[in-house]
């Protein structure tokens, strides 16, 4: 059993809601090392968590591979449209993927 099953729901909600809170800097490898084993161990088994941090990966991953360009290129707004309907195809095949 992992120290997530021993947790009573509401310990299971504050902990999730720190999760999410802090996804970014986990994926970014921001976050304090204690809060990485932390949710490495308690998080282990846990097919929600782990599909939100597949999908923040990819569109973290995705938009880096767009490229930066600022506001004011000529076309950064269709650059911009065209990365995040870039970003939707992946990450949807990707889910279909781990689906089945």
């Amino acid at each position: 059993m992992s120290r997530l099953d021993r947790m009573d729901r509401q310990e299971r909600i504050a902990f999730c809601r720190r999760v999410m809170e802090s996804l970014s800097d986990l994926v970014e490898g921001e976050a304090p090392p204690d809060l990485c084993e932390q949710v490495a161990d308690l998080l282990a088994d846990c097919q929600p968590f782990h599909a939100y941090k597949n999908t923040l990966e990819a569109t973290i991953r995705l938009l880096r591979e767009c490229g930066e360009r600022g506001p004011a290129d000529p076309g950064a707004e269709d650059l911009l449209e065209r990365c995040i309907e870039r970003a939707r195809r992946r990450i949807e095949g990707e889910g279909h993927t781990e689906r089945g």
